[in-house]
């Protein structure tokens, strides 16, 4: 079976999602993994999928070549390999929400990442989306995560809010429970 991603981006509509996994049923694939969302206006997409034996990959992009013509939406494929999707560092087996609130500013995300990649946090899902304040634009960033087991938290904490004071935002995280996700 070839595994391969299957990435899109175009104006957001209804259909989109079943004309995809359309072209995918019609070919034997299966979807192993996908994360779908609307930005903006935007609906964006990546999926992983398998394709069945004997169904060429050339095959799929003739039929995603249609669904772009008829939904507006541009498509990319690319082969991917089978791997893990965090390495065996010793990670704890509960992600963990990390979020920050705030004016909206440069840097909130880049800051916030690299803190939490100095004490080896693996990011497996970011949101971040403004929203209208009173007082402006606010910034809502959600990261979900996977931290190491031997993680200092008292460490992180004391970076993450000092941060936090100097861009004058809000941090907050907690464990969440993996069979919720």
């Amino acid at each position: 079976m070839e595994r391969l991603a299957i990435c899109g981006l175009g104006p957001d509509r209804p259909g989109i999602v079943a004309g995809l996994t359309g072209v995918l049923y019609v070919l034997g694939g299966n979807i192993e993994d996908s994360s779908m969302t609307i930005l903006e206006n935007s609906f964006t997409w990546i999926v992983i999928a398998t394709l069945p034996d004997g169904v060429e990959t050339s095959t799929l992009e003739k039929e995603l070549s249609k669904l772009e013509s008829a939904m507006g939406v541009r498509l990319f494929v690319l082969p991917v390999q089978k791997s893990s999707s965090v390495p065996e560092f010793g990670y704890n087996p509960e992600p963990h929400l990390f979020t920050v609130a705030g004016r909206d500013r440069t840097g909130i995300t880049y800051r916030f990442s690299d803190v939490l990649a100095r004490f080896a946090v693996n990011i497996t899902d970011l949101h971040a989306r403004t929203i209208a304040g009173q007082d402006g634009p606010v910034y809502i960033l959600m990261i979900e995560a996977q931290t190491p087991q031997n993680i200092d938290w008292p460490a992180l904490d004391t970076e993450l809010n000092l941060l936090a004071s100097e861009m004058d935002v809000e941090v907050r995280h907690h464990a969440i429970d993996s069979a919720m996700l």
